[in-house]
């Protein structure tokens, strides 16, 4: 929270909160677009920290398109999308080696759990 100096008190700097709801917002869309380039070419990426953790990818992704943005904040994205239901978590493969990969979207009713 930003606090300003008013009129001999402190008051919530509600700017402050407008410009960070704004920077959340692209930080997100580009987390879905960058989601949406490598589903389009079949590349799956995970939420746990592997060789295809989503949000370092796509931060290398993104700097090679001249929009950079760090892991963190990618990371941050990902969590907001995932609490709002916009990405999920999809299993593949036969049962003895499921894995799971993030997907767009709200989980199918068939049975299929969203993460975190």
């Amino acid at each position: 929270m930003a606090l300003r100096w008013r009129d001999g008190v402190f008051v919530l700097d509600s700017a402050t909160d407008a410009n960070q709801a704004q920077a959340n917002a692209a930080d997100e869309r580009a987390f879905l677009s960058a989601l949406a380039e490598f589903a389009a070419t079949n590349r799956p990426v995970s939420d746990k920290r592997s060789n295809v953790f989503a949000p370092t990818l796509f931060a290398n992704h993104l700097k090679a398109k001249d929009q950079p943005l760090s892991v963190p904040r990618l990371e941050a994205a990902m969590q907001r999308l995932f609490a709002a239901r916009r990405i999920h978590l999809e299993s593949s493969g036969p049962p003895s080696r499921q894995r799971q990969r993030i997907v767009a979207g709200t989980p199918a009713a068939s049975g299929t759990e969203g993460a975190q």
